[in-house]
């Protein structure tokens, strides 16, 4: 562990900072690690004024935040922030606003919350001289609270959060703060992890396979699955949408979530009713199941498409992060997706056996009178694949010269 100084001013760290920054001292720790949708703190101390001191009443000290490949030696955004979804660009990290410590007595800070500087793509935070010029005072406790976005996604590896230091007189002249731009040497550099939701479907990646009582009126539910792949949680996340799309033979009734470790919908007992933007934490592995309650009404096999007439429903699933900042969040986050479900109603087949009178009787039996009753027995056999919920069953006695008659009444 080493105090580092370089050039204009320093700042001190944990752990020789030629490695990557995991801690600092003073009054914030850095983190380990930082995902999409957080608010992190980083502390600073001992900032030392240019060799000559702080020349003017006002000065700068320009902060600046980014995403990018590890190893990378330039800023990135020459040619515009990252794309979101909605092909709009979304910077992916901003500075909220900073603080000093009372440890000042010379030196005092403007304003907690930046100016945004596009010229120069830095949030800037203006101090004040109290003292004799010029001063020769260090700043201290100045911390920074940064927040994530989503628009770095989808993430490859390697890949960090970067901070730099500049200060500057008037906004001019920036000077780097701890070499700043050799980005080898300098800054604190956080490894970035990050959520990675995906459909879990159980046939073709991109469809789902849902069973369906094939008529009838009655309900039932079809699950839909999307695991947490990446190597972070998805928190401080909201679900902006979960629906399924229109058909004839269904209407919605109702639908819930949950989120466990287990891959099976069937095992969970405590669903929670899901409305939009609901606020959710999905750790890393695990996954978001909903459970939609349809009521059937018609052949379900007619919502299966038929192009071109006939369009697919689809399972639609959008999330973003939970604070809306405009100039930061992507109104959705990468992970959109849109999948096609199949309907899959199995084939439905029955028998008809006649039970009593048994042969060689059959249904004809000569030996009756007058008024003698007879009983006749079937049985009705589902050889098919599917639920046969309502059957339609007739009896009737064709014969316009038989004087047999057939009370409904006594059918059972």
């Amino acid at each position: 562990m080493k105090t580092t100084k370089i050039i204009f001013i320093s700042a001190l760290i944990l752990l020789d900072i030629a490695l990557k920054a995991q801690t600092w001292t003073g009054l914030i720790s850095l983190p380990t690690q930082v995902s999409t949708c957080q608010r992190i703190t980083i502390g600073f101390d001992n900032i030392s004024p240019p060799s000559q001191g702080w020349q003017l009443q006002n000065f700068t000290i320009n902060v600046r935040v980014f995403i990018a490949t590890s190893g990378t030696t330039s800023y990135p955004y020459t040619s515009g922030y990252p794309t979101c979804p909605d092909a709009t660009q979304k910077q992916p990290v901003i500075v909220n606003s900073a603080t000093v410590s009372a440890n000042n007595p010379t030196i005092t800070l403007n304003n907690t919350v930046p100016i945004f500087n596009s010229n120069q793509n830095t949030f800037d935070f203006i101090f004040t001289n109290t003292a004799s010029l010029p001063n020769l005072n260090t700043i201290n406790g100045f911390e920074i609270e940064l927040q994530t976005g989503c628009s770095f996604l989808p993430l490859t590896n390697n890949q960090e959060l970067i901070v730099q230091l500049f200060y500057s007189d008037q906004n001019v002249n920036m000077i780097s703060i701890n070499n700043a731009q050799n980005f080898n040497n300098c800054c604190p550099q956080i490894p970035v992890v990050t959520p990675n939701l995906v459909a879990v479907t159980n046939s073709n990646p991109n469809v789902y396979s849902i069973q369906a009582i094939n008529s009838g009126a009655s309900q039932q539910d079809w699950y839909f699955s999307y695991q947490n792949t990446g190597n972070g949680d998805a928190s401080n996340v909201v679900i902006n949408e979960f629906n399924i799309g229109s058909c004839a033979s269904y209407s919605q009734i109702g639908i819930k979530y949950a989120i466990t470790s287990s891959s099976d919908p069937t095992l969970i007992t405590n669903w929670i009713v899901f409305s939009p933007n609901t606020l959710v934490n999905i750790p890393a592995s695990y996954f978001i199941h909903f459970k939609f309650e349809a009521m059937i009404n018609g052949c379900i096999k007619d919502c299966n498409p038929i192009p071109p007439s006939n369009p697919p429903v689809n399972a639609t699933f959008k999330w973003s992060c939970a604070s809306s900042v405009p100039t930061l969040y992507c109104t959705t986050c990468f992970q959109d997706q849109s999948n096609e479900v199949f309907f899959n109603s199995g084939i439905s087949e029955l028998e008809v056996n006649l039970l009593a009178p048994a042969p060689p009787q059959n249904i004809e039996d000569f030996q009756l009178c007058f008024y003698d009753p007879q009983t006749w027995k079937f049985e009705i056999k589902n050889t098919g694949s599917e639920i046969l919920k309502d059957i339609k069953f007739i009896i009737d006695n064709p014969d316009q010269n038989s004087l047999a008659i057939i009370d409904p009444s006594i059918i059972v």
